[in-house]
């Protein structure tokens, strides 16, 4: 049974707060504080169809510097210990314009997501806000946290989606012992990965510190699984329904595969397969404003507050990374000579999904990166297949950072 919104504003609530409906629905989409301007987002070139069917493919066309993109391409895929890119392409302007795999791999090749799967699950709990559904800035749908005297009751999506939910959750390895992503994943949370993020205990107060956990993630798909689904036997079947109809089937994404705990939860931060042009569809979704094809799949504005920084973190917005330096002079954007607001989503091994709006440009790279920092082992080749585009015709690009 899919919750209805007189359902989940009053039951979500916690203990003696009660929400009305007028201001349920004036929470939706509020902007973040301080939100400074952003580059407008490009639409469908005219005549350029929408890859719903196949990817329309052109030349780099005018402009474009092709030697150096040629040259980007080729320093990407050379041999290199403990980086190995297996997929990569360039989508200017809406089409297709440059396309490698490495050997043994090919256009039809599943690839692990890691924290790619953000952009899936946000994309996700933006159909259940545009329906009206859940919002963005009342306390979460989470039945452990409904107790007003839990500090884990002041949570809200937005803090979730933000990773400033001050729950305790250990991203990486610390003093020799298993890290919570780690165990929710493989160790003992693994059977219900939903219970295990939500149980965690509030370390620090909603929306004062930032600390990236997958655990938030998963939280987040779990709130939409519960929307879909509730407690039904055939949970998953019901979620991977929705997802079909409401994100798969109108984007074309058909290679994609998304894992789910075994009580049908999908993972969320992690664990979705797809091809790079599925990846790069995902993507395009975002970098058009969630409009595709003249519907809009994501509510108006949803893409903004992704792409927006959290005071927290000058480098994160919802769910996607930004390319602002970082308040550490020595720690630079990953895209050197690319401008503030070009935003992606990023995994583990150098998973990434660029998106720069200011010259309709979205790059997809996949493969593995062992024992280097992302920023230095990618970083000064992208920033040579940024700069081989040319900016927009009739206006100046945004300055770089």
């Amino acid at each position: 049974m899919r919750f209805k919104l007189s359902f989940n504003w009053r039951r979500c609530a916690p203990a003696g707060r009660i929400w009305p409906a007028a201001a349920f629905a004036g929470l939706l989409l509020a902007a973040p504080a301080g939100a400074g301007a952003l580059a407008p987002l490009p639409q469908q070139p005219e005549g350029v169809p929408f890859p719903t069917a196949s990817w329309p493919q052109g030349t780099p066309g005018s402009g474009v510097d092709e030697p150096r993109l040629e040259a980007a391409l080729d320093a990407l895929f050379a041999p290199s210990e403990g980086q190995e890119t297996r997929a990569f392409l360039v989508v200017h302007r809406g089409r297709l314009v440059a396309e490698r795999y490495a050997e043994g791999f090919s256009r039809e090749s599943r690839f692990p997501s890691w924290s790619l799967a953000n952009g899936l699950t946000s994309a996700l709990v933006a159909t259940l806000v545009r329906k009206g559904e859940v919002a963005l800035d009342i306390p979460a749908p989470v039945e452990k946290w409904r107790a007003a005297s839990d500090p884990r009751s002041r949570i809200t999506l937005r803090h979730l989606l933000t990773m400033t939910s001050g729950l305790s959750h250990s991203e990486h390895e610390e003093s020799g012992s298993l890290n919570d992503t780690t165990r929710m994943l493989y160790g003992a949370g693994r059977a219900d990965m939903y219970d295990f993020a939500v149980t965690q205990p509030a370390a620090h107060e909603p929306g004062t510190q930032w600390s990236y956990a997958t655990g938030s993630s998963l939280i987040v798909a779990g709130i939409v699984a519960d929307a879909v689904a509730g407690s039904a036997p055939d949970r998953r079947a019901r979620m991977q329904s929705y997802l079909n109809t409401e994100l798969l089937d109108p984007l074309g994404m058909r290679s994609a595969v998304p894992e789910y705990d075994v009580h049908g939860t999908f993972v969320g931060g992690a664990f979705l397969y797809a091809s790079a042009r599925d990846f790069a569809r995902l993507g395009l979704l975002f970098l058009r404003d969630g409009v595709w094809d003249g519907r809009r799949i994501l509510p108006e504005g949803w893409v903004d507050i992704c792409r927006t920084p959290t005071a927290q973190n000058p480098r994160y917005g919802a769910d996607f990374w930004l390319n602002s330096p970082a308040q550490n002079d020595e720690d630079g954007p990953l895209v050197p000579g690319a401008p503030a607001d070009l935003f992606y989503l990023a995994g583990n091994q150098g998973q990434l999904i660029l998106l720069a709006p200011e010259k309709d440009l979205l790059v997809v790279r996949l493969g593995m990166l062992n024992g280097h920092a992302l920023r230095e082992a990618l970083g000064p080749v992208l920033g040579e297949v940024y700069a081989a585009f040319p900016a927009p015709a009739g206006g100046a690009e945004s300055p770089a950072p």
